[in-house]
């Protein structure tokens, strides 16, 4: 199964079929909010029968139903380096999610498996409390 999702004006022509696009834009309406959570029942979750039932229950998943929405996202670098890199949530690939910088103008493609917390605003645009920060912050743990 392949798994590219990207938010482009309020549209995402990445999913496969009609249910799970009308699940993304249930997500991308302005009135529905973060979609936290799968939208499965939870046995399919504890015991996928199928590769798309294993995606919906996860991480991958999770940032997919959030494309759009401003983000923050820990990466573990190393064994003790927390690297945070902030922005919109623009797309999530198989090993990737990408994040736009709407105040630098830019792209940042980030590896999936460095994920360590992620941070959801509910908020499309970047938040006035986030705006004066970097776009990435580099801490020791």
């Amino acid at each position: 199964m392949m798994f590219d999702i990207t938010y482009q004006n309020g549209q995402n022509p990445g999913f496969q079929n009609a249910s799970n696009r009308q699940n993304m834009q249930d997500a991308q309406s302005p009135s529905s909010g973060l979609q936290m959570g799968p939208e499965i029942p939870m046995e399919d979750v504890l015991d996928p029968q199928s590769n798309e039932e294993v995606v919906r229950g996860s991480l991958q998943q999770d940032l997919a139903n959030n494309l759009g929405y401003y983000v923050e996202i820990d990466f573990l670098i190393g064994s003790s380096n927390i690297v945070t890199q902030r922005g919109i949530l623009y797309s999530v690939g198989v090993n990737y999610v990408t994040l736009y910088h709407e105040t630098e103008d830019r792209y940042v493609v980030c590896d999936l498996y460095s994920i360590k917390f992620v941070t959801f605003y509910n908020s499309r645009v970047t938040p006035r409390s986030q705006q004066s920060m970097g776009s990435a912050m580099t801490r020791r743990m």
